[in-house]
């Protein structure tokens, strides 16, 4: 570029927010990055700008260079021109306060250079510290110092730490008095690094009083810097304040004191430094301060009502119980004996303060192998003369499980520990066998104990836990008592496999009657490979029993459901090798079964023949098909099977068109609701799934043909199936699905049952159609029935047919609310119609449902029309025929009252007051809790604040 044309652009340059000032910046920049610019004759042409008497005009020409500074690449520059530079920039320092920022930000630019001469650092640092007054600059420019001595010290290590203490007062003074948010986070992270590589002599008391200051920190964000919060402030600053061992005597100090006032962030903020200090201070710290740590600790955690504030506490007390037994002193037992005698006497269960004394006994056991050995050793045998002397039964399972979490403290450190080498512990599991005689609650806990404690219990008590687990077996135990039982047993399985199989499971000589309580204990004990095969057997054993096969059956079905909760296909697999299928298509069918029991295998054939691949779904699929389908005939009931045998096949796997027709006129003529139902999803299923060929095609125009024979008089039956069809095509996103969908809309006018059919397309958590049975499903589906219907019932409305407004109500109930939200402003006014006219509770209910959704999302939707609203939900306050219809009324008005303006519910307040005076006295003890509340806030609607 010539010297001219330099000229020009630079004389082009007026003022920095000029539309032309960007543009030649980058043209000015790409010369000197392809060197045919050099950055000194810049230098030289913007002397009339930068020795102008103007502060204005100088700070134009500082921008200049500062900004082409910017915009070249790092290795532009040699280190004698960056040399040049830095002198220059460094003389501006001294210059009128206007030309500052663009110096800074020029010094900023500057020192990231590659070959910037790093002796240069401390100088322009000293010229900083010197002539810019830090505090009195604008936000920015104060970011724009702290950037400079950050970057320094990242890039020019050696010459930063060459300054020593005379770097530590100059960013000592710099910082003190900053009090900007975004400063101040950008500050924190950075002073831990500082503080990593300085030694602060005599200084160290300024520095930590300067960080001190903003300790707890309390600020509410600017709304332009939501991102900025009080927490992420905290996390910043305590890693400072704890970043220096000799700041601990200090640290400490004001961590207690601030523990003691009575802000929670204080509280909370207090509790991180007690603990971030613990990696360094020295120990001795924390010896000296540990009685009014205790003191404090203690206090908080019997009298704080706070539970975030009572755990931070006990956790706490963990970390500094853990730091001070390191070095195991007389000091420390002190600490714990005299943590010990503020605590026994509250040791009773009758307490008040038994629980939360208990607990930090827990705690300071789990600080130290040291620390848990002295409680354990002093509490423990406590506890234990306790429960002796205790009479009740509830009182007696208290204090077995809190010597329970005292064992398990004790094993956490010794993995391999047995109770029976602890003299202390030793007696423990005796008393969870001991509660096991007492009521259901007492028999609850102590299976949970010993499901802890049985990997380390003696062999002579492991046997006599045996010995309760078969009793527990065939005991009538409650639910929740017997999960607890079932998950103690699996504790011991995998503890002792041989064991469990000899003294519990050989010894079982189990009566019919009680075959419901081995096989689902068993349930537990498949997925362990030591009890795999003795399981299934079992199973296989009592499916074969006709007299037993029923129970066998109930019990199978929650065991694969388990395997598909797990994603266990390996077991499932493993299921077909032991002939289970055949075993169960053959019972069913020579049986007459319970449709209950029907029902259970087919979820069994679903659950084990999904998962398959497709080469084993075709083998089982061509073994069983033909056998099932001929029992059809002589037994309806078998579709059910038959469903489960189908419906779960990949899409490769080919069905005989033959069971599609059975299925349609099943669907129509069955008079069992089982099997009407499942022949219209099996249907479905396969319509789904079916190749787009001229079969699929033949076979809906024959179905279709099959249906039309008289508009007038369809059953209920026919529009089930209708729906189920349209479903499934819209769901695969078929060529003929919007077809189908007209004609379920034609019959709107004429069968009342139309609308529940509605429901069923856009109910999207039907199994029978799902990705699981690898049916097809078109992601958006639901979004296009639902505006494709909403328009069509617009378009066609007849104001005597309730139908239309029946089916908006069962459309909306599964339409996700994007696409109710979407297309509310079209439909609007038939919402306010079925509010209106429509009598169907479950309508009604949905639809006020819509209305709440709508007002906490995009409650404008609702604005245009409030009044209108608002009048029609007052009267299904008192909608005579459901009560939830009437909840859900009232609570519709509570949302209107805290979203909406309040000038525009107030010529509604007294009609809304009135109305809901009348609900106060229903005769419904919920209805009337909710009017309380809404009538509470429409009085107060405009109420002085």
């Amino acid at each position: 570029m010539k010297q001219m044309e330099l000229r020009t652009i630079i004389n082009q340059f007026e003022d920095k927010e000029d539309a032309t000032f960007k543009e030649n910046i980058l043209v000015i920049s790409k010369g000197i990055q392809e060197r045919t610019i050099a950055i000194l004759d810049l230098i030289e042409h913007l002397d009339t700008l930068l020795t102008n008497d103007h502060a204005s005009k100088r700070d134009l020409g500082i921008s200049i260079l500062t900004e082409v500074l910017k915009n070249i690449s790092e290795d532009s520059l040699n280190k004698q021109q960056l040399e040049v530079l830095a002198v220059f920039y460094g003389n501006k320092l001294n210059d009128h306060h206007q030309v500052l920022p663009a110096a800074l930000s020029g010094i900023l630019s500057l020192i990231q250079f590659k070959d910037f001469p790093g002796e240069q650092v401390p100088v322009l640092l000293n010229l900083i510290h010197k002539n810019v007054p830090c505090q009195q600059q604008q936000r920015a420019d104060r970011y724009t110092i702290y950037q400079i001595f950050e970057i320094s010290l990242k890039l020019h290590k050696e010459n930063i730490l060459e300054m020593k203490l005379e770097f530590v007062y100059i960013v000592l003074t710099l910082v003190d008095g900053e009090r900007d948010p975004r400063n101040l986070l950008f500050l924190f992270k950075w002073m831990k690094v500082f503080l990593d590589h300085f030694s602060l002599q005599h200084l160290t008391e300024d520095i930590f009083d300067v960080l001190a200051c903003y300790f707890p920190v309390d600020f509410r964000a600017p709304p332009t810097e939501s991102s900025i919060t009080r927490e992420a402030l905290s996390e910043a600053l305590s890693p400072c304040l704890c970043a220096k061992p000799e700041f601990g005597d200090s640290c400490i100090t004001l961590a207690l004191e601030k523990l003691d006032s009575s802000l929670e962030i204080a509280k909370t903020d207090s509790l991180k430094l007690l603990t971030g200090g613990c990696p360094t201070f020295p120990i001795s710290i924390y010896l000296e301060k540990a009685p009014e740590i205790w003191s404090l600790l203690q206090k908080e955690i019997l009298t704080n009502m706070s539970d975030n504030i009572r755990q931070q506490c006990l956790t706490t007390l963990t970390i500094i119980i853990s730091k001070i037994s390191e070095g195991r002193t007389d000091e420390f037992l002190d600490i714990l004996q005299n943590i010990l005698d503020t605590l026994k006497g509250n040791l009773l269960p009758d307490s008040k303060l038994f629980e939360k004394s208990s607990q930090i006994l827990l705690y300071v056991a789990a600080g130290s192998e040291h620390s848990c050995n002295y409680i354990i050793k002093e509490v423990v045998p406590i506890l234990t003369n306790i429960y002796s002397m205790t009479a009740y039964n509830s009182q007696k399972s208290i204090i077995v499980q809190t010597l329970v979490e005292f064992a398990k403290e004790s094993i956490k450190f010794n993995k391999t520990l047995y109770l029976r080498e602890v003299p202390e512990l030793s007696k423990i599991p005796l008393l969870c066998l001991e509660i096991l005689s007492y009521e259901h609650n007492s028999r609850r806990v102590g299976f949970d104990c010993l499901t802890v404690l049985v990997p380390h219990l003696a062999v002579e008590t492991r046997l006599a836990v045996y010995a309760a687990l078969q009793i527990a077996m065939f005991s009538n135990e409650r639910p929740e008592t017997r999960n607890s039982y079932l998950t103690c047993l699996k504790s011991a399985a995998i503890a002792f496999p041989t064991e469990v199989k000899t003294n519990i499971l050989q010894n079982v000589n189990c009566e019919p009657q009680l075959i419901d309580s081995l096989l689902s204990s068993l349930i537990v004990l498949v997925h362990l490979k030591e009890f795999k095969d003795y399981v299934i057997n079992t199973f296989v054993e009592a499916l074969k029993n006709m007299e037993l096969s029923s129970i066998a059956i109930k019990n199978l079905k929650c065991l694969v459901e388990r395997f598909k909760e797990q994603n266990n296909t390996r077991l499932l697999k493993e299921l077909i090798t032991y002939n289970i299928l055949d075993i169960l298509v053959e019972l069913v069918l020579r049986k007459n079964s319970a449709d209950n029991e029907v029902s259970d295998v087919s979820k069994i054939l679903k659950v084990v023949i999904s998962p398959q691949t497709t080469d084993l779904q075709i083998a089982i699929y061509e073994k069983y098909f033909e056998s099932i389908f001929d029992k059809i005939s002589h037994c309806d009931l078998n579709l059910v099977i038959m469903d489960g045998l189908v419906s779960t096949l990949r899409q490769n796997v080919k069905v005989d068109y033959k069971l599609l027709n059975i299925c349609r006129a099943f669907s129509i003529e069955s008079q069992k609701d089982i099997v009407r139902n499942t022949a219209c999803e099996l249907l479905a299923n396969l319509v789904n799934k079916k190749d787009d060929d001229e079969n699929l095609a033949e076979f809906l125009n024959k179905t279709k043909d099959m249906c039309s024979s008289s508009v007038v008089n369809y059953s209920k039956n026919t529009v089930l199936l209708f729906s189920w069809i349209t479903k499934a095509l819209l769901m695969r996103n078929h060529r003929c699905g919007l077809t189908w969908l007209d004609w379920l809309l034609q019959l709107l006018e004429d069968n009342r049952d139309v609308p529940e059919g509605f429901r069923i397309i856009m109910n999207d958590y039907s199994e029978a159609l799902s990705l699981e049975v690898h049916c097809n499903k078109l992601a958006l589906y639901r979004q296009k029935a639902f505006v494709y219907v909403t328009n069509k019932i617009i378009e066609k409305y007849n104001q005597s047919k309730p139908e239309y407004l029946a089916a908006l109500g069962y459309l909306l109930e599964f339409t996700p609310q994007q696409a109710i939200l979407l297309q509310f402003p079209k439909i609007s006014r038939f919402v306010m119609l079925s509010l209106e006219k429509n009598k169907e509770p479950k309508v009604l209910i949905v639809i006020l449902g819509i209305i709440k959704m709508i007002c906490n999302t995009n409650s404008a939707l609702l604005e245009r029309n409030l009044e209108d609203f608002l009048n029609r939900i007052v009267q299904l306050t008192v909608f005579k025929e459901s009560m939830r219809v009437r909840m859900e009324a009232i609570q519709c008005l509570t949302v209107f009252s805290l979203v909406f303006p309040v000038y525009k519910l107030l010529p509604l307040k007294s009609t809304v007051i009135y109305t809901l005076g009348t609900c106060v006295d229903d005769k419904k003890r919920l209805v009337r809790k909710e009017a309380m509340e809404a009538r509470s806030l429409w009085f107060l609607l405009d109420a002085p604040v």
